[in-house]
């Protein structure tokens, strides 16, 4: 069984169709459209946040953990401004807040709060809300940058 179902509009994302059913994991064909999933600047820029972060988990300077958040907050702008926001870019950043703010509620000894706030940065997600700026992933890593005493 196979269904289209249409999301509501997310603010600033456009409403799209999801597909429900056997298929629902299939990746996307592109239809002429700007692909989906292209490797362009705002996602490039988001890799390299999400590498920098886990270069400062593994060990690496404080300063590569600040590199992780900049990134973070500049790989949308780019988005918007350069008008090559994707549905998969905005699920790339997504996933990667959600994966790396786990891994620095770990590094920070609190992998109890996991259980709060992957619920709440999903119920976020779906509800189409996003901050204006900064993010639990920037939270937690600055607390976890203070605590360290930068390093």
């Amino acid at each position: 069984m196979l269904a289209d179902v249409r999301t509501r509009d997310r603010g600033d994302r456009h409403a799209r169709t999801v597909r429900v059913g056997a298929d629902a994991l299939a990746l996307p064909v592109n239809d002429g459209a700007k692909s989906s999933f292209a490797v362009n600047a705002p996602n490039a820029i988001s890799l390299g946040g999400y590498a920098a972060t886990i270069a400062w988990l593994g060990g690496a300077p404080w300063y590569w953990a600040i590199a992780g958040i900049a990134a973070d907050d500049v790989d949308g702008h780019v988005a918007r401004k350069t008008n090559t926001a994707t549905p998969y870019g905005s699920l790339l950043d997504w996933a990667i807040d959600v994966s790396l703010t786990g891994l620095v509620l770990v590094k920070l000894g609190c992998p109890w709060l996991l259980l709060v706030v992957t619920p709440f940065q999903v119920y976020l997600r779906e509800t189409g809300w996003s901050p204006k700026f900064g993010s639990a992933r920037a939270l937690f890593t600055i607390l976890a940058l203070s605590k360290a005493g930068l390093k």
